[in-house]
């Protein structure tokens, strides 16, 4: 047995102790063996004493080793350790402890562990502390600590009783950061709470229950829902509770493993059936083993019904959107085609599935293709605010153009993506009806416009030849006046009497034509004889112009031709006058030509060409429009009504004709009428018709004319227009005794007023067409109204027809017709204008002169006066011009100045605004005959 390493040192110190002794009394003593193995021992001793140190110092590293992984497993525990003495004072710290401190161990050597204690836990450390002390038990607490940075946070605190190697008592405490523990389980109490509130307040029931089917837990919602209490329904089965049949039962517990179920009805405690939506989730236990079931049920009856409403309603609406005129259209946000309704199709002639998957654009032109797309996208993309509201072109599958009214909205699809839902109206036609309508509105504020003008220029024509009549009557009644003036009056009075009745008559005729109720009554007509007379009418103005005039009439024209007489001269009349009024030089030629279609008819053509001022080509078709003048003319220079051309368009239509206009603007004017399929009559009858209705002054053989009017005046005209005819003038102005007196004198002719009082003169006409000794007396009647308008019967009795107001031709002329004259007389009227002559006399009034102070007034007053009033034409200002005008003239004895003022103040009386612009600009002239003295 191997001796320990103390034995061996204790043997051989023994075995030298004794040699030393020995060799202290004797070396010689010492036995050559003894030495021999004493030394052998003693280096054995010393290898052994060299092994040991080897051992001891290997020892030592591992201890120094162990001592440092100690330390070192002692400072970098996660767990802090902590060693107090009896007084709380910190021993002993490690590295973590530091950490949790916050602080390092000279710094925490020393002080009392209370300093890292929260005043929150003072009390709860102080009470940890006396119970390791006193119960000498490991111990643990909760504490909050707060470090040197201030920061406080919990951690467990561990600690047991210990004595140290000297016997001292001390206190080992681990201490551990449990913050984020606290933390977790702050957060699980919180989401303990959250979950217990949701379980208690969502909106579905929530129930749980075991692998059995019995309910484990009822939320306050299933209560709601099912009526039952969770007390009520614990621990019993779900399907009793639901009130399940065998079926419903077997078909619960199968679709409780597939986990939901859409529509389930079930019965509540009431026995109300609801449709709910049930889902299910298995409980899975730590094991991994089913447990349970969580399931939901959501009320989903009122949604149901909603749904159910919703869907009829959809129906409806699809219906209203299928059948609906507006189409409609939804493109996604590439601008495709997702849905079009039909009104949408047909409005651009295409079937569904031609547009569906195309893209929008292919409605529009391609030059305007970007433009819409690029609006698309932005109403896609910004917003409703990109104004699409509004008319449109787009084009049909087939290219045609269409307007339309659009207009869009944004919407969400189910895909999340922006939609454009477009609603559009075809107003192509609207369009068209608008456009009609804003022309005719248009027509109508030109119309109205033209006739607020016609009125006004009504109000100077009829006034002018009134101002005549009037004043030169009282002029006549007066007697004031030179003899050699007598005529002059006569011949105002005359004229202007027909002037009036013209324009009286324009009015009429349009009227009637525009009522449909004028009649054409064609005769034979001599074209050569009715050209010549129409000229003489004109013949004065164009002999002051100097104008050129000429008739040429083809050879192949018949000399009677069957045509309305009165209307043709109309006609005529019009055109000429258009031609005399609208040409300062030159000539004026009526061309007049027939075109045979057979041997009883043929096309009549007549133009008259004049080279006067021309009508802009913008002006032409607007002429013939009644009240309307060429835009540009001058109203007040050349007068007129504007009424002239559109009764002769009317009046060419209604005898079956057209015409037409050419014109170049400052070269002249050609209007062309053409009356088709016009009959040849026979020319005798129109030699005789001609030669008596020429005869102005003929005259008869004693026959006898019997007066029917209860108008005295009336009787008196006729009276006096019948005054050396050779007739004897009977008169009558009672109806009544009207028929004894014609029985009595059986007079040759019978001239019948038709308005007549008590019995008129379509009742007479009729008594004396019946009564056997007045039936054969020819009657002529006398009316305002046109003979159209007379009952077919009244046409019949009577002979002849006389339109008042009438002059001595028109009454002999008719008379003549019924009764052969014995004589023909061709009587000449000159007509005479004062203003013309006044006008005309201006060249030919002598120099004059005054004194200084009044040419004075009249240069630097008068004409100042003057130029304010030929600027402005406001007519009391032109009044008051007149006034001093007339004081000058008293005050300076100049007879031409008042006559002057007499023709402008006569012009304002009775507004005639053209012949005042015609008079102003003579003040200057008379003005320039005047010099001072």
């Amino acid at each position: 047995m191997k001796k320990s390493k103390i034995n061996i040192f204790d043997e051989i110190r023994e075995k030298a102790e004794k040699l030393m002794t020995a060799k202290k009394s004797d070396p010689d003593d010492y036995k050559n063996y003894d030495l021999s193995k004493l030394l052998h021992d003693l280096e054995v001793y010393q290898i052994e004493l060299e092994l040991q140190h080897e051992e001891l110092t290997n020892t030592r590293d591992n201890l120094q080793f162990s001592s440092d992984k100690y330390i070192e497993l002692y400072d970098f525990a996660p767990i802090g350790y902590i060693t107090l003495d009896e007084n709380k004072k910190i021993l002993r710290i490690n590295q973590t402890g530091c950490q949790i401190f916050a602080t390092d161990k000279p710094k925490a050597t020393g002080k009392s562990i209370t300093d890292y204690i929260s005043k929150k836990s003072q009390d709860d450390f102080y009470i940890f502390y006396n119970d390791l002390l006193e119960k000498n038990l490991r111990q643990s607490v909760e504490i909050m600590i707060k470090n040197s940075n201030g920061s406080e946070f919990y951690c467990q605190m561990d600690g047991v009783r210990n004595k140290n190697t000297s016997s001292d008592e001390i206190i080992s405490i681990s201490i551990t950061d449990i913050s984020k523990q606290k933390n977790t389980e702050l957060e699980l109490f919180s989401e303990k709470n959250r979950l217990e509130l949701i379980y208690r307040h969502v909106p579905v029931a929530l129930i749980t229950l075991d692998e059995k089917l019995r309910i484990k837990s009822w939320n306050p919602k299933a209560e709601t829902i099912i009526g039952y209490t969770e007390e009520e329904v614990l621990r019993k089965y779900i399907y009793e509770v639901l009130k399940f049949n065998f079926e419903e039962k077997v078909l619960f517990e199968d679709i409780i493993n597939k986990g939901k179920l859409q529509g389930l009805q079930i019965k509540t405690k009431f026995d109300e059936v609801l449709t709910i939506n049930f889902k299910s989730d298995k409980l899975i236990d730590a094991t991994n083993i089913n447990s349970g079931y969580i399931i939901t049920l959501e009320d989903i009856t009122s949604e149901t019904r909603t749904s159910e409403s919703l869907q009829e309603s959809e129906r409806r609406f699809r219906s209203i959107i299928e059948k609906t005129p507006i189409g409609m259209c939804i493109t996604d946000d590439e601008g495709l085609y997702e849905y079009v309704n039909p009104a949408y199709c047909k409005i651009y002639k295409y079937m569904p599935d031609e547009l569906l998957g195309k893209h929008f654009t292919i409605v529009v032109n391609d030059e305007v293709r970007s433009f819409f797309k690029e609006l698309h996208d932005r109403f896609i993309y910004e917003g409703e605010h990109v104004e699409i509201r509004g008319e449109w072109d787009v084009v049909d599958k087939y290219g045609d153009k269409i307007s339309i009214l659009a207009d869009a909205a944004r919407i969400i699809g189910i895909d999340n993506k922006p939609k454009k839902v477009t609603f559009v109206i075809d107003v192509s036609e609207m369009k068209k009806v608008e456009d009609n309508l804003r022309k005719a509105i248009n027509i109508a504020e030109i119309a109205n416009k033209s006739k607020s003008e016609f009125l006004a220029n009504m109000s100077h024509e009829i006034r002018t030849p009134l101002n005549a009549i009037l004043g030169f009557s009282e002029l006549l009644k007066n007697k004031k006046f030179d003899s050699d003036k007598y005529e002059y009056y006569l011949d105002g009075i005359s004229v202007a009497g027909v002037n009036l009745l013209n324009l009286i008559n324009d009015i009429l005729d349009l009227s009637k034509i525009e009522a449909g109720k004028m009649i054409i009554k064609t005769e034979p007509v001599d074209l050569s004889e009715l050209c010549e007379e129409v000229i003489k009418i004109f013949i004065i103005k164009i002999t002051e112009k100097n104008l050129k005039v000429e008739t040429r009439i083809s050879e192949n024209t018949p000399l009677g031709l069957a045509l309305d007489e009165i209307r043709l001269r109309q006609i005529l009349f019009n055109l000429m006058g258009n031609a005399v009024k609208f040409t300062e030089k030159g000539s004026i030629t009526i061309e007049v030509n027939f075109n045979k279609n057979n041997e009883i008819s043929g096309d009549l053509q007549v133009n008259v060409v004049d080279s006067g001022i021309g009508i802009p080509e913008s002006q032409i078709q607007r002429i013939f429009e009644p009240f309307m003048q060429t835009e540009g003319q001058n109203a007040r220079k050349y007068g007129g009504t504007g009424l002239g051309l559109p009764i002769t368009k009317r009046l060419v239509e209604m005898m079956n004709g057209s015409i037409e206009v050419e014109s170049e603007l400052g070269k002249g004017t050609r209007f062309s009428f053409i009356i088709k399929n016009v009959e040849i009559s026979d020319s005798s009858v129109v030699k005789s018709k001609t030669k008596s209705e020429n005869a102005i002054g003929i005259t008869f053989n004693n026959q006898k004319v019997l007066v029917i009017d209860d108008n005295y005046d009336n009787i008196e005209i006729v009276k006096g227009f019948l005054k050396n005819s050779g007739l004897e003038i009977l008169s009558i102005s009672d109806a009544e005794k009207a028929i004894n007196k014609a029985i009595e004198t059986l007079p040759d002719i019978i001239l019948l007023d038709m308005q007549l009082p008590k019995t008129d003169g379509f009742e007479l006409s009729k008594l004396l067409s019946e009564n056997p000794a007045t039936k054969d007396i020819p009657i002529i009647a006398m009316t305002a109204s046109s003979i159209e308008s007379f009952p077919i019967t009244t046409r019949l009795m009577i002979t002849g027809y006389i339109r008042k107001p009438f002059t001595k031709n028109i009454l002999i002329g008719e008379i003549s017709r019924i009764i052969v004259p014995v004589e023909n007389i061709i009587e000449s009227e000159p007509f005479y204008l004062s203003f013309l002559k006044f006008k005309q006399n201006l060249v030919n009034i002598p120099e004059t002169k005054v004194e200084k102070n009044s040419y004075l007034y009249l240069t630097k007053i008068l004409m100042k006066e003057w130029d304010d009033v030929n600027n402005t034409l406001i007519i009391d200002k032109i009044k008051d011009f007149g006034k001093h005008i007339i004081e000058f003239s008293e005050k300076t004895n100049i007879h031409f100045f008042k006559e002057y003022s007499n023709y402008l103040i006569s012009a304002i009386d009775n507004i005639d605004i053209e012949s005042l612009i015609e008079i102003l600009p003579l003040f200057e002239e008379l003005v320039k005959k005047i010099k001072s003295i």
